[in-house]
């Protein structure tokens, strides 16, 4: 091992290659960017997912089509972004050897002693190519972001066969050297992140193809179409632009990567090693690329070469003396005094070999690592030596690069006869100084008479004079300001960047703007070059052709004839080579997108009918090229079209300009390469020519001038040098600009644009997973409610909407707006609700009925059962259905869920019919309901005998001391025993100490026994407070039941004036003696009190002459307009059909069968406070239950302790035919017992009870309340 591994220099500083701060610094810079990068990707993937599979989870049977959308196009986004993760890309094992260990000892011997010294795990594998390279690769996938994939080493035998040991430990030390530094994993990292965007970007496939279908299908489908790709489209730009800001911070890091890993070869290698290597590299490139085409060309005509490598050493060697330049491919030799000053490369754009063309320029890294400068000794032996039986390696590589040959291989000797046979040819001859090897002689000029002009022909012609040394320095400046002006434009046009986007040129760091005058001083120095070159070569056309015209004017014209041959093949190849690299250009950057709109296509069809001009120009003038017979001679054919051919190509259209673009390219390799041969040929001609007439003036014989004057068209397309189309920019305007992002504002707009696009469609997907609460507030107090942190405040029975992101829990509160709490809880919210009610303490039923429209029919109004948080599932929350609908059918319905508002108390409680679910309703009106609200009387009664109800009312009192209402119905639910005493008591200890409260004294004079007394008391408590609500109420009731109607008129508008909790009450008892007093007046206080009163509201919907509602009980309705047969049919099955069956068979008109059905009933069927006394009149028991204790309800509200005796004598009297007595038995009865005692009357005495208690019955008692009386 010793005798093959070279040493390294002795004196490395300690940190020699430790990096500094400036590389740390980078290196966070750069995890940072793209950590973002990747937690950005990773977040829209998982948004676009999560989205996805939650709309499919809340799929259900109310999802409309919206949700089915949302659905699929997130789950096709998320297969979008997640498909660029599942991608493998295998390392470059094409035209590759593996080598073995067992095989190759020496060699990974020598390998592993390198990654050891530099601190690098060992390669996994190796291989050969052929190739002039050194390279670490590796298979890679989306594993490899976290578990590092195992390096494999490729070792180019086109590298190994230039390089000496000590250079290529030098390559190779560089290569382990990135390893050795941890933040390689951060190039890992890059890589695989930028397959990913590679992926999103640039890759079409199978989802694509699906989207430009849907956009094709009808309108109604392909918006779909339009609008993923516009997402698509938003999403691939997002990606690419965040990329190229994480690219932008890599490449800042690349660059001290590479500085750093190139000291690492010199801590192992010294500071000349790897600056040799680099030197070498430009030869070999340069070799390796020739000596390839010159075996296939070999191979090609049944010469295959043995050994490829021995081609590339001779090419090397014979470049040099083509350029006449003996330093040409040699090393340079350090000088033994100041080797740390000596530098190999020009402070400059020096070109970097290919190897290593994304890596700092060659001065940088030569000033790099030389900056400590460290000397080795160098071993000149050749790095084949590591090679074991390198001979059969090298044969076996030649084979893989010439493919498979059926003809026995040619031994070196004779290849490299061959060799100096090609390089013997005219044009490589020394003397010319390479100006033929690559200058285009003809391309400077317009015209072929630009080449050559009249001059004397005097004394002799010597090549060296004619080609003077000057020749040889001129084509190596021009050579590198050629690559200097290339690098400089490919910059400007955004084809390169810059390893570390800084913009180094001659020592100066240049802004993008300073560029172009860049350029043009690079491009001035390089025209004058040229016009050196062309003027030397004018002069030597010149002189030839004067000597000639001296010596034979037939050799003179034979000159001028291959000259204007010449100058046709360099120019018409030029012309076709230009314009397709401008179609392939403008292909490039019209599919940048990753699709062709009609303005690509339109561009491409222009570029492309420029190809087809320029091929048809060629073919067309075949017949008008004459190369000469020892031109034809050379190339092996008899004429030029036989050796062009005819074009088989037709015109690009819009139709066929697919599958033109897949064979033009074809057409122009063959066309473009026959005019190659044919300017070779004619080249190494006219240099032959002008030999012979140059030695004919040093006096040798001038031979016999061909027989054919060669001869070009007389007009053909021209393209002198500087003029191609690349140096005509194209400035693409701002909308190609955006496309592609080029440019800093088209950039900027279009990631803004993008951004736009994708937040707005975050936004929407957000906004779909947001529910609404609608928050009911059916407590007669105003409440504050927080959802989910947003607060509502709501007056009694109103409601407002609230939107919330669903798919979690939130937080839901209520309280009073003076701070008492009502409910806190954490409440659910499931994708699929959405829309969710909160009903504030869960203190009413929701109302659920539908909308018909049409022919179509609905099942009847319900109630729900009370809760405080229920999803909605109904078409229409809380609001008015819409007015009409459109349908396919003959009719449809919308349902409908809306609060119970509307409804009485009772009502409420009747219709649940479950107690349990209606109680904690109950006791949240008892606790929380304000005083003096209308239905508190109602609740309290309701409630009363509910468990809880003590708690619940207790805490009511205390938060209400003075409570009218609560303290009646203390009073109420006292009477009759011990604690009445107890209660009224209390209330007059109140009264007591505030003598001026009239609320109080009223509930001191309630508490007073009945009599008159009482009402002593009540109207001198009236005239004391006349606008006291509760004195006018008791004044009313008394004024009612006494027959004084107008009083009693007028002490009810006093009561519905001055307390809410009397307007229910007041309003119904108002429109009562309203009615009893003045029918058609009353009618004038409709609108106004059922404004003011629900019940009113209720019972009006049913009156003659209105029409009722949609949602009214049709059965009554039906009666109250006399249709009794029919008001029993609709009511069959539901709750109220004996009710509605009672009042039938008491109406005016009801049939025999009627009657004889109703007193079929059992005694406690549709027993109400509408019929209870109707029922006694049909002859059911007094003591039937539900008439005993509908009664003794009865007797206690309206305070009438002998009710049951009195409407018993009643009805005996009515029997007996007395109705004078009957009548007279009734008085002091509140107005609707005596109206309803009077229905009962009616019923018994039938045709002989007088016309006035119908007339009484019809007024004092609503439509709803009563039978049908005509």
């Amino acid at each position: 091992m010793q005798n093959h591994y070279p040493s390294g220099p002795s004196d490395v500083p300690a940190g020699f290659t430790r990096p500094g701060a400036s590389y740390k610094r980078k290196a966070w810079l750069a995890v940072a960017g793209l950590i973002t990068f990747i937690v950005l990707y990773l977040a829209l993937t998982v948004w676009f997912a999560l989205t996805g599979i939650n709309r499919l989870l809340a799929l259900n049977a109310h999802s409309g089509p919206l949700d089915f959308l949302v659905c699929a196009c997130s789950l096709f986004l998320t297969v979008f972004l997640v498909k660029a993760l599942f991608f493998i890309k295998k390392g470059e094992y094409a035209g590759v050897i593996e080598l073995k260990r067992a095989e190759q000892p020496g060699l990974f011997a020598f390998l592993d002693q390198v990654a050891d010294d530099a601190g690098a795990p060992r390669p996994h594998k190796v291989f050969v190519s052929g190739r002039v390279n050194a390279a670490v690769f590796y298979d890679l996938s989306l594993v490899n972001l976290v578990f590092p994939s195992r390096k494999n080493l490729e070792i180019g035998l086109g590298l190994v066969n230039m390089l000496n040991l000590s250079e290529f430990k030098a390559v190779c030390a560089h290569e382990f050297g990135h390893f050795a530094q941890r933040s390689m994993a951060l190039g890992r990292w890059v890589y695989t992140t930028q397959q990913i965007a590679a992926h999103i970007v640039g890759k079409r496939d199978a989802l694509d193809g699906f989207l430009r279908q849907l956009s094709r299908f009808d309108i109604r489908i392909a918006w779909i179409g339009w609008g993923l790709s516009l997402i698509v489209w938003a999403l691939r730009s997002i990606v690419d632009s965040g990329f190229r800001l994480v690219m932008i911070v890599q490449r800042a890091l690349s660059r001290e990567m590479e500085m750093q890993a190139d000291l690492v070869a010199v801590s192992l290698t010294g500071s000349d090693a790897l600056i040799h290597a680099l030197h070498q590299l430009q030869v070999a490139d340069d070799a390796w690329d020739r000596a390839v085409g010159f075996v296939r060309g070999e191979a090609a005509a049944e010469r295959p070469p043995r050994d490829v490598f021995v081609v590339q050493q001779a090419i090397a060697t014979r470049l040099g003396r083509i350029y006449n330049d003996p330093a040409y491919g040699q090393r340079p030799q350090v000088p033994v005094t100041d080797a740390a000053a000596f530098r190999v490369f020009k402070a400059e754009l020096a070109q970097p070999p290919r190897m290593w063309a994304t890596h700092p320029q060659n001065h940088e890294r030569e000033e790099n690592a030389k900056r400590t400068y460290l000397a080795s000794p160098e071993d000149t032996r050749s790095a084949w030596t590591l090679f074991d039986d390198a001979p059969a390696l090298r044969e076996r590589m030649t084979r893989s690069l010439i493919g498979d040959t059926s003809h026995a291989v040619v031994e070196p000797a004779v290849t490299l006869q061959r060799l100096d046979d090609q390089f013997a040819i005219e044009p490589l001859k020394p003397h010319y100084r390479g100006i033929y090897l690559g200058f285009p002689i003809t391309r400077h000029a317009a015209r072929a008479d630009e080449l050559y002009a009249p001059v004397p022909a005097d004394g002799a012609l010597d090549p060296e004079t004619l080609y003077p040394a000057s020749i040889t320095q001129d084509l190596e400046a021009l050579r590198a300001l050629d690559h200097e002006h290339a690098l400089l434009c490919s910059l400007r046009d955004g084809v390169y960047t810059a390893a570390d986007g800084v913009i180094r040129h001659r020592g100066r760091i240049l802004k993008h703007s300073e560029l172009q005058p860049a350029i043009d001083s690079v491009g001035t120095e390089r025209a004058a070059i040229r016009a050196r070159l062309a003027t030397t070569l004018k002069r030597v056309r010149s002189l030839h052709q004067a000597h000639a015209g001296q010596l034979s004017p037939q050799w003179q014209a034979y000159l001028k004839g291959l000259l204007h041959v010449l100058h046709y093949a360099h120019h018409a190849e030029a012309e076709l080579r230009d314009t397709q690299a401008a179609l392939a250009r403008c292909w490039q950057r019209v599919s940048a997108s990753g699709s062709v709109n009609a303005r690509g296509v339109k561009d491409v069809l222009a570029r492309a009918e420029a190809v087809q001009q320029a091929l048809i120009e060629v073919f067309g003038a075949r017949n008008e090229v004459q190369p000469g017979e020892r031109v034809l001679a050379e190339l092996g054919h008899e004429s030029w079209p036989a050796i062009l051919g005819e074009l088989g190509l037709g015109q690009p259209v819009r139709e066929n300009v697919g599958d033109w673009l897949r064979v033009a390219d074809s057409w122009v390799n063959h066309a473009a390469g026959c005019l190659s041969r044919l300017g070779r040929a004619v080249l190494a001609e006219l240099l032959h020519a002008e030999a012979s007439v140059a030695a004919a003036t040093r006096g040798e014989p001038l031979p016999a001038t061909p027989a054919i004057i060669p001869a070009a068209p007389p007009a053909y397309t021209t393209l002198v040098t500087d003029t191609e189309r690349f140096h005509r920019i194209e400035n693409p305007d701002f909308w190609d600009r955006f496309r592609s992002a080029n440019g800093f504002l088209p950039g900027l707009a279009r990631a803004a644009v993008a951004l736009g696009i994708v937040g707005a469609v975050l936004v929407f997907g957000w906004s779909l997973d947001e529910s609404t609460v609608t928050v009911y507030n059916p407590l007669a107090r105003t409440i504050v409610a927080t959802i989910d942190g947003k607060e509502v405040t709501l007056a009694p029975d109103a409601h407002a909407s609230i939107d919330v992101h669903s798919g979690r829990e939130i937080t839901v509160a209520a309280r009073t707006e003076d701070g008492d709490p009502i409910d806190a809880f954490q409440a659910s919210i499931d994708r699929a609700d959405s829309h969710v009610v909160y009903t504030v303490a869960g203190a009413a039923p929701l109302r659920q009925w539908t909308a018909v429209y049409g022919a179509a029919s609905a099942p009847p109004p319900r109630l729900l059962s009370p809760q405080r948080w229920q999803p909605a599932v109904t078409d229409v929350v809380f609001a008015a259905p819409p007015a009409s609908i459109k349908t396919n059918g003959g009719g449809g319905i919308r349902t409908v869920l809306e609060g119970s508002d509307d409804m009485a108390p009772g009502e409420l409680v009747e219709q649940l019919k479950d107690a349990s679910a209606a109680a904690p309703m109950l006791l949240s009106h008892v606790r929380f309901d304000a005083p003096e609200s209308a239905r508190l009387n109602d609740w309290l009664n309701l409630a009363g005998a509910v468990p809880g109800f003590d708690d619940a009312f207790a805490a009511r009192r205390a938060r209400f001391p003075i409570d009218v209402v609560a303290m009646r119905f203390e009073q109420n639910a006292a009477k009759g025993t011990a604690a009445h005493d107890a209660v009224c008591a209390r209330q007059r200890a109140l009264a007591e100490k505030a003598p001026d409260q009239p609320d109080l004294a009223y509930l001191v004079a309630r508490c007073m026994p009945t009599g008159p007394a009482q009402d002593a008391a009540f109207d001198a408590g009236y005239r004391r407070w006349p606008d006291s609500a509760w004195y006018a109420n008791a004044a009313g009731w008394n004024a009612s039941a006494q027959g004084r109607y107008r009083d009693a008129l007028a002490d009810y508008q006093t009561a519905l004036a001055g307390s809410p909790a009397l307007r229910e009450y007041a309003a119904v008892e108002l429109l009562r003696v309203a009615r009893l007093v003045d029918p058609e007046a009353a009618r004038s206080r409709f609108v106004t009190l059922a404004g003011q009163s629900a019940t009113v509201r209720g019972l009006l919907m049913y009156e003659p002459g209105e029409t009722p509602p949609a949602g009214a009980f049709q059965p009554i309705a039906l009666l109250a307009g006399g249709r009794l047969d029919d008001a029993v049919a609709s009511s069959a099955g539901t709750p109220a059909h004996a009710h509605v069956l009672r009042m039938a068979a008491a109406s005016n008109g009801a049939s025999a069968a009627l009657r004889t059905r109703a007193l079929g009933l059992a005694a406690d069927d549709g027993i109400d406070q509408y019929t209870a006394i109707l029922a006694l009149a049909m002859g059911a028991p007094a003591g039937t239950p539900a008439i005993r204790t509908l009664l003794s309800a009865l007797e206690t509200q309206y305070d009438v302790p002998d009710l049951p005796a009195r409407l018993n004598r009643f009805l005996a009297l009515a029997r007996n035919g007395n109705a004078t007595e009957a009548e007279r038995a009734l008085d002091g009865l509140p107005v609707v017992l005596r109206a309803q005692a009077l229905v009962a009357g009616i019923y018994v005495m039938k045709d002989r009870a007088p016309e006035e208690w119908r007339t009484f019955a019809r007024r004092a008692l609503f439509a709803a309340e009563r039978p049908y009386l005509g």
